[in-house]
């Protein structure tokens, strides 16, 4: 039964086949005859078109010959049909062969009184057929050409000259021509703008010098550097005992070529004097008061406003006095030690001392071969030990953290140096007194201190002299003057009268008292400077 079914739909399968293959040959047989009948009517079509062309082509052309043979007047109107005529020269040569001239203005009479009768159908166009662009065109060139040729024969036959025609529209734009001759140079244009600076060019050679004109005097200008040191005096006769006491020992000056033998320096000063000066702590050596300051000495100038510069008025070794030390600006790591005064003009260090903790203000000193300093933004003080470079001993002093001057940067401390030893002065932090603190110099421990009844902020600059403390007023004039003298010892404040003394520059920011060498060193804008004083003895302590 399945062989049967499939031999059954295998059978349909074909029938339906077969069809559709009859059909699709019936559908293109159909189209091919569609496509033969219409190229056929096509052609015919085409056919008779050619035909109709030729003959009006045929047509046209025998028009044309007919036209050339005979008289043509055409007419057309412009705003009211403005007459043109244009009539044939054959016909007119014909019929006026001879006399030409008088017969011309018959006519022209004849044409002014009788106006000529004029085909209607020449007047709107004779040609009322359609003509084929080729034709029209033809027939107008060969006009044209046959009129010109009749003129050119006939001169009597050229009208007058027409009307001026209405202007015609722009043409286009034609080509560009050829570039002309290069014109004459224009006159010279506006100076333009500075342009950007240029590139440094090559050094260019020496020129020759000329002297000038010798220019006005200037200003006197500020005390000059100090000369070298003279030579050795004769020993004067015995004196009477002044204050000071203590002898000075004797040093050879920095210019002199003498040599003397370490022995005849040290026998000049006196062994116990010496020895009570290093172990006095609380005893007064000397009260004596100053009276007078002098005229401020020149050393040098320097590149830093705020400065100092100091000598060890207590040495350890023989040339310790002879050194001078610097520091620089209110605050630093370094301090400069120089052989001699000459070495510090020249600017010749003999090292440059790298400190541990950087220093604050101004106010330091070096003291007994160590310098002591305050620790900047710490209210601790240190010594360090020239020698080694090391920290020797530090100690906090509690003390107001606020200036203790008026001076611009001053610091919390002013460390002074006189005959009875080391002092430090400050603002107590609890009690905000001023403070003046008689301090050991190995251990930088406080002996003692005293009160002193006046307010630091008032005065500009503070040192201590003989167990005496003097405050000095404006730093920054040119004439300032000590009016606050004070008895630390014994409470006692002196009456005097103002000791005047020049700051030629006008910006003092150290003062420092040296009782060796009887100077009080200046610091003063750039300058360094030093002074020279005088003292009176106070008749009621014996010296």
């Amino acid at each position: 039964m399945i062989s049967k079914d499939k031999s059954m739909r295998m059978t349909r399968y074909d029938t339906s086949s077969r069809l559709h293959i009859i059909v699709l040959y019936i559908l293109l047989a159909s189209l091919t005859i569609a496509w033969g009948i219409y190229f056929v009517h096509s052609s015919r079509n085409i056919q008779t078109q050619l035909e109709t062309t030729y003959t009006e082509l045929n047509s046209m052309k025998e028009r044309l010959e007919a036209l050339e043979s005979t008289q043509i007047t055409i007419s057309t109107n412009t705003n009211g049909y403005e007459t043109l005529r244009r009539q044939s020269r054959y016909a007119r040569v014909k019929a006026k062969p001879n006399n030409k001239q008088p017969q011309q203005k018959p006519k022209q009479e004849k044409l002014n009184s009788e106006p000529q009768q004029v085909n209607p159908d020449l007047l709107f166009g004779s040609i009322h057929f359609k003509v084929p662009p080729l034709a029209m065109t033809t027939f107008c060139v060969k006009s044209v050409d046959h009129c010109k040729k009749l003129v050119a024969e006939n001169e009597e036959l050229r009208g007058p000259k027409g009307d001026r025609g209405e202007r015609g529209y722009p043409g286009l734009p034609g080509m560009p021509g050829l570039i002309g001759p290069t014109g004459p140079p224009g006159p010279q244009g506006p100076v333009g703008y500075t342009g950007a600076t240029g590139l440094q060019g090559p050094k260019g050679d020496r020129g020759e010098s000329v002297r000038g004109e010798q220019g006005l005097t200037g200003p006197m200008g500020p005390p000059g550097f100090p000369g070298p040191r003279g030579e050795i005096g004769p020993r004067g006769p015995p004196g009477v005992c002044t204050c000071p006491r203590i002898a000075v020992p004797f040093q050879p000056p920095i210019s002199s070529a003498m040599s003397f033998p370490p022995s005849s320096i040290v026998s000049s000063v006196d062994q116990k004097q010496d020895s009570s000066r290093r172990d006095a702590v609380l005893s007064r050596a000397q009260r004596c008061v100053f009276s007078f300051i002098g005229t401020p000495v020149l050393l040098k100038q320097d590149n830093f406003t705020f400065g100092a510069w100091f000598k060890d008025p207590m040495p350890k070794t023989a040339n310790g006095a002879q050194k001078v030390y610097v520091t620089r600006h209110v605050t630093g790591t370094q301090l400069y030690e120089y052989n001699s005064e000459a070495d510090l003009i020249n600017d010749t260090p003999n090292r440059i001392i790298t400190l541990p903790y950087p220093y604050s203000g101004v106010n330091h000193v070096v003291y007994q071969g160590s310098f002591i300093y305050n620790i900047q933004h710490k209210s601790t003080i240190v010594r360090i030990d020239l020698v080694s470079e090391t920290e020797a001993q530090h100690v906090d002093i509690s003390a107001s953290r606020e200036p203790l001057y008026n001076t611009p940067q001053s610091s919390w401390y002013d460390f002074s140096i006189d005959e009875n030893g080391l002092w430090l002065l400050y603002r107590d932090l609890q009690t905000r007194n001023f403070i003046a603190a008689k301090i050991n110099p190995d251990t930088l421990d406080t002996q003692k201190m005293w009160v002193l009844p006046y307010n630091p902020s008032s005065l500009s600059q503070g040192f201590i002299a003989y167990g005496v403390f003097y405050g000095v007023q404006h730093y920054n004039k040119l004439q300032s003057y000590i009016d606050t003298v004070y008895d630390i010892y014994s409470n006692l404040a002196f009456t005097t009268m103002k000791i005047q003394f020049a700051v030629p520059f006008q910006f003092l920011v150290q003062l420092t008292y040296n009782p060796y060498e009887g100077k009080i060193f200046a610091w003063d804008n750039k300058h360094l400077l030093y002074y020279v004083y005088n003292v009176q003895r106070d008749k009621t302590f014996k010296c």
